[in-house]
């Protein structure tokens, strides 16, 4: 019985999130311009702020682990930290975007 109440707080908990979470990016290009990047609906979610002049790197993970299901994740590699931008809880176009608009904004940094 006590499985099944975890497992379904768990359940319940990604569907919440999944339509109620939001990812925001607060990307600081310098002192005065500032972009946001929003994915997901609603108030509750997580948000980073990049300072988008120290970035070293951006790449996409994919974890599988041994029940044959897989994760995908974002890592932003900032000077001497790491931002994990977990992308569990959308879907595949969400992904795709998310991760286009960082790619986006690492080439225009890098041409200035």
């Amino acid at each position: 019985m006590l499985m099944f109440v975890v497992f379904s707080i768990i359940l319940w908990g990604k569907v919440f999130f999944s339509i109620f979470g939001k990812v925001e990016i607060i990307i600081n290009i310098n002192k005065i311009i500032q972009d946001y990047i929003f994915i997901g609906t609603g108030i509750i979610g997580r948000k980073h702020n990049i300072n988008w002049s120290k970035i070293n790197s951006i790449y996409e993970h994919t974890t599988h682990n041994s029940e044959g299901t897989s994760s995908k994740e974002i890592y932003i590699s900032i000077e001497n930290k790491l931002i994990k931008i977990p992308l569990s809880y959308f879907n595949e176009n969400k992904k795709r975007f998310l991760f286009r608009v960082l790619e986006y904004y690492k080439q225009k940094n890098s041409m200035n």
